[in-house]
């Protein structure tokens, strides 16, 4: 018959020690639930939290540039009458296109280029890309066709155009595929 004594320790000491066999198991499987569940399910959690303090520092910097905005826009609109007398001495009362063609055709001139035509339009409200303008201030758009030079002469006439009195923006430029040819479209401005 087979020895049956060993069985019967080990029954003994579980019977003697079986609280603290129990909570042996309870904690075993309170670390493996934690290394099983818990951990991910709490690196997640403060992954989150990161995330979460990343996007409020964002939205408060968002905040604090959005009323810096408000604030800018609000004294752009209000001229003062310094402001107005200032922007009266920039911006011509009315379009002056005897002087607009004297002068763009010498900055072509200048640049080496010959201005074979220009036409002057006040329909510029239709153009795409062009930026909203202080209230009262009117946009005339005026074609140009530059011929001849190169493209240091082109470079040398927007710089020429640049430095300019006349307030101009280039609303596009377009080249010839022989490059002599240059087509620009500008947007000038004035107060009536």
């Amino acid at each position: 018959m087979p020895d049956l004594s060993y069985k019967k320790t080990i029954i003994d000491i579980w019977s003697k020690y079986e609280r603290f066999w129990l909570f042996s198991i309870a904690v075993l499987v309170v670390i493996f639930g934690y290394l099983l569940v818990l951990n991910k399910q709490l690196a997640n959690y403060n992954d989150s939290r990161q995330i979460l303090a990343g996007l409020q520092e964002k939205i408060s910097i968002a905040n604090f540039q959005l009323d810096e905005s408000q604030k800018n826009a609000s004294q752009i609109v209000e001229l003062t009458t310094e402001e107005k007398r200032l922007l009266s001495l920039v911006l011509p009362s009315a379009p002056d296109t005897p002087s607009m063609i004297v002068h763009f055709t010498n900055l072509a001139k200048r640049a080496g280029f010959v201005a074979s035509s220009l036409s002057f339009s006040d329909s510029v409200s239709a153009l795409p890309n062009t930026p909203i303008t202080a209230a009262g201030v009117q946009k005339m758009l005026i074609k140009l066709q530059l011929v001849g030079g190169n493209y240091d002469s082109f470079k040398l006439f927007l710089s020429l155009l640049e430095k300019s009195a006349i307030v101009a923006d280039i609303n596009s430029i377009s080249v010839t595929d022989d490059g002599k040819s240059y087509n620009i479209s500008l947007v000038t401005y004035y107060r009536p």
